[in-house]
């Protein structure tokens, strides 16, 4: 009995490596320059994984993380329903702490990890054009 208990412990599940991809992308960033501001911004229109500075642009990263050869790619996650969400809760974070005339992107960082243990970033920049996902979905 103890034992199951030890094998479920060590399990790690779709949240767990959810969370993992998400650290592992925040050290990814800032180990390339950018000023983490906050994690998991959550509103009633979406959520924002991470939200960092690059100089003067505020950067709304998505992270996307799979395991290495699966079905789906990191980037083939960001759908068009993802990505208005994305851009209306990043139009909510805007008016909350009143940065109208801030610059601003979409980054996705996907994460991918083997059963090795060997988990590698991949950094695409300005993934979202903003009017565009905004635009009412059919």
């Amino acid at each position: 009995m103890c034992s199951r208990r030890l094998r479920w412990h060590t399990r790690t599940t779709a949240d767990d490596c959810g969370a993992e991809g998400e650290r592992r992308a925040v050290a990814f960033l800032r180990a390339h320059g950018l000023r983490i501001l906050q994690r998991n911004y959550r509103c009633r229109t979406g959520e924002l994984d991470v939200i960092a500075e690059e100089g003067a642009t505020l950067v709304f990263v998505e992270v996307k993380t799979r395991r290495a050869g699966g079905d789906e790619l990191p980037e083939a996650a960001l759908t068009a329903g993802k990505k208005h969400r994305v851009c209306k809760a990043a139009q909510h974070f805007m008016r909350s702490y009143k940065l109208p005339d801030r610059l601003f992107r979409f980054d996705l960082v996907g994460v991918e990890y083997d059963d090795a243990g060997r988990w590698q970033c991949l950094h695409w920049r300005n993934v979202i054009n903003y009017r565009r996902g905004l635009a009412r979905r059919h």
